[in-house]
């Protein structure tokens, strides 16, 4: 069999800051997997879910292509830190309002989001626009209205004193039902949730996190040794494009060779936001992880984003992002998910003004054939890096072009 096909293969998937379990997640692979299957012309049987520990659960995938016969056996494991989210998921929302002011404040006078806006201004701008509104919200507008207040009462004003409390009444609820607007589309305090923790985790005050990694690390060592494997697939999404690597990093560092004997091992990272961990004072220990996996021998590290979707670092190199770089490697290779090509326009339209969906979507299935496809990495024939070995990365992307 060639090396760049498979029969067997290994998915360990790591996702992003998200409270919902394996139970949401295999329900949404196998329902999308339909999908996909029917626009390939091919069958995907996906099997019921187990857990195989506290931390792991576990679904079959079966590939069938009728046309050439061929079968592809997946393992999907699904690498669980759903309880370390909830530990940090506050409900109280004046709790997230001072947690999301603080995580903006050292973000700003450390120089970490300077760094992140020179990176991508899209990320940049989601992230600074909640605590901008509240500051607006919560004391510009407020402030504004008790001055004029004071100073109408002192002239004696009547009639214009009326009308301009009129006017800045309206324009402060006009802020905020433009701010409750905008939330839906963007879920902003989902993203605020997720930059809380990923603060925290630069710092090092995420209790138990090192100690699932090692678990994680652990599991990815003794899968490397299933000789009857064509492929180690890890998946890491949003902000598991943080843990996967650091995941790896632990697993290479207790055996250099992981990647080089037995099946291959590759990387897949989607939906790419690593600078908002690397750009923050005393996350060197990440940057130490994200230049161990691009210089190990034998991996292939692939990195998809889009343009168009403003909760990922879109065609940033996450390792030069973070300081690190001059392996020589040319990992991660950076390519474009292209959403656009998935869809008719009237519908990609749709789906974008939904933000907080279209950064779902490198886990969901199109409606067109396109060349990042979700299904075909995770349960077709090819390894990930056979599979776009002819595509070049992309590098030096034109920041002021139209999102795609």
């Amino acid at each position: 069999m060639p090396a760049a096909e498979v029969r067997r293969r290994l998915v360990l998937y790591v996702g992003g800051f998200d409270p919902r379990g394996p139970a949401h997640y295999h329900r949404l692979y196998r329902d999308n997997a339909r999908q996909q299957a029917a626009v390939n012309g091919v069958a995907i049987e996906v099997g019921t879910r187990e857990a195989v520990s506290d931390h792991v659960a576990r679904w079959a995938v079966r590939r069938i292509d009728a046309e050439t016969g061929s079968v592809v056996e997946t393992r999907y494991e699904f690498l669980r830190w759903d309880d370390l989210v909830r530990a940090h998921w506050p409900a109280n929302l004046a709790v997230q309002v001072v947690q999301t002011l603080r995580t903006a404040w050292d973000y700003l006078r450390t120089g970490a989001m300077g760094h992140m806006r020179r990176l991508d201004w899209r990320p940049w701008s989601a992230l600074m626009f909640p605590p901008l509104m509240l500051v607006v919200l919560g004391l510009l507008l407020p402030a504004m209205l008790l001055l004029l207040l004071g100073l109408g009462q002192s002239a004696g004003w009547t009639t214009p004193w009326q009308l301009a409390n009129a006017a800045l009444l309206a324009l402060y609820t006009g802020a905020w039902l433009f701010a409750w607007a905008v939330d839906r589309r963007m879920q902003f305090q989902w993203l605020m949730r997720t930059w809380v923790f990923t603060h925290r985790m630069a710092v090092r005050k995420v209790a138990g996190l090192d100690e699932r990694l090692d678990e994680f690390a652990g599991q990815l060592l003794r899968c490397c040794q299933d000789a009857e494997l064509d492929e180690v697939l890890i998946v890491g999404h949003s902000l598991g494009t943080m843990l996967a690597p650091a995941m790896l990093a632990r697993a290479l560092r207790r055996d250099p060779r992981l990647a080089g004997r037995g099946p291959r091992v590759a990387l897949l990272t989607l939906g790419e936001c690593s600078p908002m961990l690397s750009s923050f004072p005393g996350s060197e220990w990440f940057a130490d992880d994200l230049e161990l996996v691009a210089q190990a021998q034998g991996l292939d590290w692939l990195d998809f984003t889009a343009p168009s979707d403003y909760c990922s670092f879109a065609l940033v190199d996450p390792v030069a992002a973070a300081g690190r770089g001059g392996s020589g490697s040319g990992r991660p290779k950076l390519l474009s998910a292209r959403f656009v090509t998935m869809f008719p326009p009237a519908r990609y339209a749709e789906i974008r003004k939904d933000a907080f969906r279209l950064h779902f979507q490198y886990l969901m299935a199109s409606e067109q054939r396109s060349d990042y496809d979700y299904f075909e990495i995770t349960a077709g024939p090819l390894t990930l890096g056979g599979r776009y070995a002819a595509q070049a990365g992309i590098r030096n992307f034109r920041r002021g072009k139209r999102p795609r």
